[in-house]
């Protein structure tokens, strides 16, 4: 029998304090329960709580997703005469020369545009994480940046700076040398305009995947007398594998996807893509049907793409176990350092800088083909006064289309984190979908679908909405999904004990822990669809101009000076929407990861 156990009283003596009962140590305390006077609301059942909003996102993604790929899928086969089904689309599609070319083109143009991003990418994010390159952490912010440049506005910037007779940089060149040598109507040209656009994709992948990679590997490589470029090559680029074929993959699906840049430097070249040439079916004659049928092998091609990386990654593991975390191996640059920081800033100079101050000088003079320095800001005046209500629709469509896509991420997250179940799944997979959906086939999917009752939408605002809803869901999703796999389930747990309702427990903790990935979701949304011109092309009216389209129909009349107006106006939006992110997020927002 175990002795009794001895206590001081209050008097300082000492006494005798009685072993406690088995029975008074795990027998818990009643919970109190609430006062006789109050009664506890009645709650909804689970099953509903759970059904709606489930039933909600099925509904958003029909009418983002599946209806306009059904109607894609009918269109193609549909005939132009009777509406009877024909495989005449696809024979008229693919059996004309004229239509083949623009295939091969877009397929030459990805595969330039892929291996110029690795070769501007890879070694620059290596550059900035892993050696002493003087300035490498304001470079890594620079390039972070050039997103507020869109590919359509750098390539206006281009066409003014290396068209033939009136380019800038030709007139100058041919002052001090006596030859313009500069061509920008060319599909070498425009590959590398694109490229410039897109390197900043591979540079974040490779960086953010550089950043994690611990500094033991490539400190036993060096002990084993591996030079600097052979551990490059051998031990940290193998590591990085999965970072470069997902920015590979990103960069070939965009450079096919696009419109805004092929339509101004290609078509006048008298070459086509894919996607320029899909927008010459909605001309005169307009031909919907022969457009859903040449369109099938981008998304096929796209689905592809994704497929063949996923093959070539396969089981293989890219794991490194150590113990000194992400502490990185800084490698010294020695002599090189300097060369080597020249051409990392020029290349971004180049790339970013340039066309972004060559659209600031052509907005502030009169005529950018007389050049000088006689400033005026009568090309903002219009665009105030005229454009006024392609601004006002570009960040109305926006913040819908913003505020729908963090709706939905963050309920497909939650339900595919909470909740997993073949419904779930599916709302994830449905999600995610419009990644192999290219703009402009998005916007034949669309007026194929909403320019008939029941939803008869074509020509309103909302198509457009819709339209930019389905393009960037995939990326809010994608911001969200990680952030709700971080919070710990026992938190809501804890919180449904305690009497809380989900909705309040969604409210109160959820929600305001994954808040951070919900602001840089809607702002990422925000900002690509004021870009957006591949699906706004085909599915704007007179009275729902945004600014993208508004740009494309200047360049027809070559009104470059509104253009840069226009595109310095966009550029200060972008702006304006990363440093709020900035201020409602921190370091986070562009940069996480960075040191």
């Amino acid at each position: 029998m175990a002795p009794p156990l001895r206590s001081l009283t209050p008097a300082g003596r000492e006494g005798i304090v009685a072993p406690a009962k088995i029975s008074d140590v795990v027998t818990p305390a009643p919970i109190s329960s609430p006062p006789s006077g109050r009664r506890r609301a009645p709650r909804i059942s689970e099953r509903l709580l759970w059904g709606v909003p489930t039933g909600l996102a099925l509904l958003a993604l029909v009418v983002t997703v599946v209806a306009p790929a059904i109607w894609l899928l009918v269109y193609s086969v549909r005939s132009g005469q009777g509406g009877g089904v024909t495989l005449s689309n696809y024979v008229d599609a693919f059996t004309d020369p004229l239509h083949l070319r623009p295939i091969w083109n877009s397929v030459k143009l990805g595969a330039s545009v892929m291996v110029l991003c690795v070769a501007m990418g890879v070694p620059l994010a290596w550059l900035v994480s892993r050696t002493d390159l003087p300035g490498r952490g304001g470079l890594r912010v620079c390039v972070y940046a050039s997103f507020i440049l869109p590919s359509l506005l750098s390539a206006v910037s281009w066409v003014m700076l290396a068209s033939p007779n009136a380019g800038l940089l030709n007139k100058l060149t041919e002052s001090l040398f006596g030859v313009a040598f500069l061509n920008v109507f060319t599909m070498e040209f425009l590959a590398v305009v694109i490229a410039f656009s897109l390197f900043p994709y591979t540079f974040i992948f490779t960086i953010s995947s550089l950043d994690t990679i611990g500094a033991e590997t490539e400190e036993a490589a060096a002990i084993m007398g591996a030079r600097p470029l052979r551990r490059a090559l051998t031990v940290t680029l193998p590591l990085v594998t999965p970072a470069v074929l997902a920015s590979m993959t990103v960069s070939f699906l965009q450079a096919v996807s696009l419109y805004g840049a092929p339509a101004l430097i290609a078509v006048p070249a008298g070459e086509h893509v894919i996607t320029t040439q899909l927008f010459l079916f909605f001309g005169f004659p307009r031909r919907p049907e022969l457009a859903a049928a040449y369109g099938i092998p981008l998304v096929l091609l796209a689905a592809a793409f994704l497929y063949a990386r996923r093959k070539i990654i396969g089981r293989r593991g890219y794991v490194t176990v150590g113990g000194k975390g992400s502490q990185r191996y800084i490698i010294r640059l020695g002599r090189w350092r300097w060369l080597a920081a020249t051409g990392a800033w020029g290349l971004w100079s180049i790339a970013v800088l340039l066309p972004g101050v060559t659209l600031l000088y052509v907005s502030l003079v009169p005529r950018w083909t007389q050049g000088g320095f006689l400033f005026t800001l009568r090309h903002y005046e219009w665009l105030f006064d005229h454009g006024g209500t392609a601004i006002a629709n570009t960040l109305t469509f926006s913040i819908g289309a913003a505020t729908l896509c963090v709706l939905l991420g963050f309920t497909v997250a939650y339900l595919g984190e909470r909740r997993d179940s073949r419904v779930s799944r599916l709302l994830s997979f449905l999600t995610t979908a419009p990644l192999v959906l290219p703009g402009i086939i998005l916007g034949v999917g669309m007026f194929a679908a909403f320019s008939r009752p029941p939803l008869l939408l074509s020509g309103t605002g909302l198509i457009l909405v819709i339209a930019f809803w389905g393009r960037f869901m995939p990326i809010a999703l994608q911001n969200i999904q990680p952030a709700i796999a971080s919070i710990n389930p026992e938190l809501e747990h804890a919180s449904r004990i305690m009497g809380a309702g989900i909705t309040r427990t969604l409210g109160r903790i959820t929600a305001p822990l994954a808040g951070s990935a919900m602001v840089s979701a809607w702002i990422f949304s925000f900002v690509l669809s004021t870009h957006e011109i591949s699906a706004a092309l085909l599915l704007v009216s007179i009275d729902t101009q945004v600014l993208p389209t508004l740009v494309v129909n200047l360049y027809e009349q070559a009104l470059y000076e509104r253009i840069a107006a226009i595109g310095i106006f966009m550029v200060a939006l972008t702006m304006v929407a990363v440093v709020l992110g900035r201020v409602l997020i921190g370091r986070q927002f562009l940069l996480s990861g960075s040191r």
